[in-house]
């Protein structure tokens, strides 16, 4: 995840945010905004590639059964 970019890769994120910059329709917009802005510009993209956050074993229940 970056600002509110969610994909599930480096790529994915660099293209919803290239989406973002463009005003794809997909984002829609948020009636009511009353800012200086039509909508706010994306972060700049860290200089490293994005990865996924490390498991954190200590958030994991035992007891948790798995769905199929």
């Amino acid at each position: 995840m970056l600002w509110n970019f969610v994909g599930r890769t480096h790529d994915e994120i660099v293209g919803y945010r290239q989406l973002w910059e463009e005003a794809d329709a997909r984002f829609g917009v948020v009636d009511g905004y009353r800012g200086p802005l039509t909508r706010l510009p994306a972060p700049p993209l860290p200089t490293t590639r994005l990865g996924p956050r490390p498991i954190r074993h200590d958030r994991i229940d035992p007891n948790r059964k798995e769905t199929t």
